[in-house]
């Protein structure tokens, strides 16, 4: 798939298709069927994510090590399992999925870390981290905008 086409999930199916960019005006759609997909038990969990007795998929695509039994979608972009904590169906290496919290305007955060689009922001404390809005967020010592420190 290239950047500028995008993946869609078909209701309750299987099947993934890809809409790639315009030719001449017109759309083109290829659908491909998910291998190793169960349609008995295929489950849109929505943004992207969805799952089957086995297997958890973002974008059409089986998230590796994912475990379906415990997955949940926490936002438009992230979710967690019993294990791992997954930002746009990819691991957050080093999120605590046990104290995983989701804030607003692309923040989180976990008992040791506060993050940013998955992006762990060095420094931040969590414990008095506050989004505030517009992108702005702050902590006991510092400001941060978009993810990044004020200085």
């Amino acid at each position: 798939m290239t950047e500028k086409s995008r993946a869609l999930r078909l209701r309750g199916s299987p099947y993934c298709a890809t809409v790639m960019p315009r030719i001449h005006g017109a759309s083109i759609i290829v659908a491909q069927k998910m291998d190793g997909a169960s349609s008995n038990s295929f489950k849109v969990l929505g943004y992207g994510y969805a799952k089957d007795t086995w297997n958890v998929y973002y974008d059409g695509c089986k998230i590796d090590g994912a475990s379906s039994d415990s997955f949940d979608v926490l936002s438009d972009c992230y979710a967690k399992d019993t294990w791992n904590v997954y930002f746009d169906g990819k691991k957050i290496n080093g999120a605590s999925s046990d104290s995983f919290k989701v804030l607003s305007d692309g923040y989180a955060k976990d008992t040791w870390s506060v993050y940013f689009d998955a992006v762990k922001i060095e420094g931040a404390s969590p414990e008095g981290f506050k989004v505030l809005r517009d992108g702005y967020a702050k902590d006991t010592w510092n400001t941060y905008y978009f993810g990044r420190k004020i200085d």
